[in-house]
C-alpha cells in the first residue's frame, strides 16, 4: 500500500531492463496503464543508461545510484527526472523516479538571468535587505573601477560617492 500511494514513481525491472512492476504515480508518470509498462523495457522510455562497467559495479556493491535523465512519456513529451536506483536481494532492479522538469526549468531560467546580467551594459549592483553589496556585474567594474572583492558586504555610499558614478 506504501508503494502504490507514494508520490514518487517506483520501478521494478529484471536484469535485462523487463519492466516487472510500476506503482500507480509510474502509470502517471509515464502515461500508460500498468499492464503496458509490464510489456516495455527500461530503455523503451528511458533516455539515459543504467548499464556500463562503473554502474554494473556500483550495483554489485549494493550502493544505490543517483542519477538525472529523461524519461518518454507515451505523448511523445520528454521529462526530466532524477532516478535513485538499486539491485534488489533478489537480482532485480529498483527505480524510485521524481520529476523534475520544473526545477530544470527554473535552473535553465536562473542561467539565464544571471548570462544576462554578467553580459549587460549596464552597471548592476545586488545588496542584501540592509544594503551590503552582495554581487556586482563586469560593467560596474569597468565603469567604477572598484572589483567585487574591493565592495563586498560594504554599503554603496560607504564604497563610493554618487559623484564617483
Amino acid at each position: 500500500m506504501l508503494v502504490e500511494q507514494a508520490s514518487d514513481a517506483i520501478f521494478v525491472a529484471d536484469h535485462n531492463g523487463q519492466c516487472l512492476d510500476v506503482n500507480a504515480a509510474g502509470c502517471k508518470l509515464l502515461g500508460y496503464t500498468r499492464e503496458e509498462i509490464q510489456k516495455l523495457r527500461v530503455n523503451d522510455f528511458a533516455k539515459f543508461s543504467l548499464d556500463g562497467p562503473t554502474k554494473t559495479n556500483e550495483f554489485q556493491k549494493g550502493r544505490t545510484l543517483i542519477i538525472e535523465g529523461e524519461v518518454l512519456h507515451k505523448d511523445g513529451t520528454l521529462i526530466f527526472v532524477e532516478i535513485s536506483a538499486r539491485q534488489l536481494p533478489d537480482g532485480n532492479f529498483q527505480g524510485i523516479v521524481r520529476d523534475v522538469t520544473e526545477r530544470k526549468r527554473a535552473e535553465e531560467k536562473l542561467r539565464q538571468l544571471s548570462s544576462a546580467v554578467e553580459h549587460s551594459p549596464s552597471a548592476i549592483v545586488i545588496t542584501d535587505a540592509v544594503g551590503q553589496i552582495e554581487y556586482v556585474n563586469p560593467k560596474f567594474t569597468a565603469l567604477t573601477g572598484y572589483t567585487f572583492e574591493e565592495v563586498q558586504g560594504k554599503t554603496p555610499p560607504n564604497t563610493y560617492g554618487s559623484s564617483d558614478l
